[in-house]
């Protein structure tokens, strides 16, 4: 079986259409030059009719003026009838007299010969001639009155030898120019067909690049068709696959990293035991437990983490009355907001707020927000968190005083073991993953989670989830 490359099915497809539409064109050309030529024919035959007609009209009016004539003298009976038919066989009894008597008089109209010829009056009796189908008929008048009708053979090719020449030119000339049609379409198609593999195999060569792990290559698209969109869409992927790359080394690295710190600890808090230099007593074991613990929920982070990329972290939905829930949650604070002599105020919607979630991973969603702020708002600062409801979802808004982030810094939190100050966090007791499972958690709730500036000096967290179908409203 043949198989043709992308090239020559180009080349088929364009050619094959254009070598149609050629052919649709000659062959509407040419209909339409056989009509307007058989109608150029007919024309010529009602011509050659009118000329006829004119002498036919003649004979008749002369001798409807004779049966005038007789008719005042009183040479012609009342009784006797004249009629068109009457009339139009005395016209053409005299018609034929001259003809034999006077020959030359119509010796110049000697082209005025019909194959078929009749005449029939206007009411439709046959004065002379065969039935003739599809017949090309002009009316004869004498004055504005209509004496009859004469028709003769509708011509199906050309009459004459001029007709015959123009007719066999116009047909050569349409055979050479579908000739050359078809030459310069099969060119062009070639042409097109090469311009479009190059379009192609060059975006074959970025996906090709792309799928062998070189994410740097990049396509260049030119113009604004499909291909392009298609370049363009490449593009985009190689710049999300580079930069998902990057984020997987540098997750590597800081998983590397956190890790390392904690064991270099543990084996030299185990190796100071084994060599006698410390004592295993409670406090060294309190220490080493502290690492253990460390490591232990940065391992339980990374699990998680990689249960909700995977998608196999499970939800029990539920309705949740989101005001109570909260405030709940913020009650839980209070000995730590007091601990750090922090300002901590909260603003409670007058409503009732249902929402549609899991109530065990939100509660660890907003610790970890809330946390975060007791964390590293310095002592006798500010804590502000205040929930508000629009038409479809509710917003749930912490801000905190100083230390602050700028935008740069904000827009990279809940990026995986992204901590604007490594040192302070690592200390804090922080590995960088929370915002990170928090983030997810949202998202999985279809709600979404930004960090921004506060105009309180510190950071913004902006919640947003969607009102459950059966939320109420209380005033």
């Amino acid at each position: 079986m043949f198989k043709f490359n992308i090239r020559t099915q180009l080349f088929i497809a364009i050619a094959g259409t254009g070598l149609l539409l050629i052919a649709l064109v000659l062959l509407g050309t040419r209909s339409l030059f056989m009509h307007n030529f058989q109608e150029y024919l007919a024309a010529q035959e009602r011509e050659r009719l009118t000329r006829v007609a004119i002498i036919l009209a003649d004979y008749y009016e002369q001798q409807q003026q004779r049966y005038e004539e007789q008719i005042q003298r009183g040479r012609w009976s009342p009784e006797q009838e004249i009629t068109p038919t009457s009339l139009w066989r005395e016209a053409l009894s005299n018609l034929q007299r001259d003809l034999i008597i006077n020959p030359e008089r119509f010796s110049a109209e000697s082209q005025l010969s019909f194959v078929e010829l009749n005449l029939y009056t206007p009411a439709g009796n046959r004065i002379f001639g065969p039935e003739i189908n599809d017949p090309v008929t002009i009316p004869i008048l004498v004055g504005e009155q209509v004496t009859g009708l004469l028709s003769t053979v509708r011509p199906t090719g050309a009459t004459g030898p001029i007709d015959a020449v123009f007719a066999r030119q116009q047909g050569s000339a349409l055979l050479y120019a579908g000739g050359i049609a078809i030459l310069v379409g099969g060119f062009v198609a070639w042409l097109l067909s090469i311009w479009f593999r190059r379009r192609i195999r060059a975006l074959a060569d970025v996906s090709q690049a792309l799928a062998q792990g070189n994410y740097g290559a990049r396509a260049e698209p030119k113009g604004h068709d499909e291909l392009s969109e298609l370049g363009v869409d490449m593009n985009k992927l190689g710049a999300a696959l580079e930069s998902a790359q990057e984020q997987r080394q540098r997750m590597l690295a800081d998983i590397a990293h956190e890790l390392r710190t904690p064991l270099t600890v543990l084996q030299g808090e185990i190796e100071s035991v084994q060599d006698g230099i410390r004592v295993a007593d409670n406090a060294h074991l309190a220490r080493l437990h502290h690492h253990v613990t460390h490591l232990t929920r940065l391992v339980n982070d990374l699990h998680q983490l990689a249960q909700s990329d995977a998608g196999a972290l499970n939800y029990e939905w539920q309705t949740i009355e989101l005001s109570s829930f909260v405030k709940a949650i913020w009650q839980d604070y209070q000995v730590r907001f007091t601990a750090k002599q922090l300002n901590a105020q909260a603003t409670w919607p007058e409503q009732t707020i249902d929402i549609l979630g899991d109530m065990d991973r939100l509660c660890q969603a907003l610790n970890n927000i809330i946390s975060n702020s007791v964390r590293y708002t310095e002592s006798r600062g500010e804590v502000q968190l205040s929930l508000s409801v629009n038409e479809d979802a509710v917003e749930v808004v912490l801000e905190d005083s100083a230390p602050g982030l700028n935008a740069s810094q904000c827009e990279l939190l809940g990026e995986r073991l992204y901590r604007p100050d490594s040192a302070r966090s690592r200390a804090e007791g922080g590995s960088g993953l929370g915002l990170a499972i928090t983030k997810a958690i949202i998202k999985a709730h279809h709600g979404s989670i930004e960090f921004e500036p506060s105009s309180l000096g510190g950071v913004r967290v902006t919640i947003q989830l969607p009102l459950h179908s059966t939320s109420r409203t209380t005033r």
